[in-house]
């Protein structure tokens, strides 16, 4: 049921979320840590898909392999 209650908050910025998963990935944005590099021009990003986004700056529109994270 679609009600529109939102009761995951931000407590470093006014957003809040119907969805505790959506208010994790929100709070990468407020953090320092940026995993995601172009390997066009080395900008970072905080989320893959902040990344696939820049990319189309460079005039790449598909997208890039995802890394695979080390064992």
């Amino acid at each position: 049921v679609h009600t529109g209650e939102r009761p995951y908050a931000c407590p470093l910025c006014p957003k809040t979320f119907t969805h505790s998963s959506n208010l994790q990935l929100h709070r990468r944005t407020h953090s320092a840590a940026r995993p995601h590099r172009c390997p066009l021009c080395s900008k970072a990003f905080v989320m893959a898909s902040y990344l696939q986004r820049h990319l189309r700056t460079h005039g790449t529109p598909q997208r890039l392999p995802q890394a695979t994270p080390p064992q």
